[in-house]
């Protein structure tokens, strides 16, 4: 993944569980029994994924992010 932008990542999956294989994410949802549900559904090897919650942050009126 090249020139990643964590602040935009945030905004599409703050609050939400991700699942990434090789870098990319293939799945996500609002908790991780959906997700399971869902990677199930797509026959990954669970053995080639890594899953994880995106904390979500309130954006903040007025700051700059460089």
């Amino acid at each position: 993944m090249t020139d990643f932008d964590y602040v935009q990542f945030q905004r599409q999956y703050g609050g939400r569980y991700i699942a990434r294989r090789d870098g990319e994410i293939i799945a996500s949802a609002e908790t991780y029994d959906a997700l399971s549900d869902r990677l199930d559904g797509m026959a990954v090897a669970w053995d080639k994924i890594i899953i994880e919650y995106i904390e979500y942050i309130e954006p903040v009126s007025g700051v700059r992010v460089y």
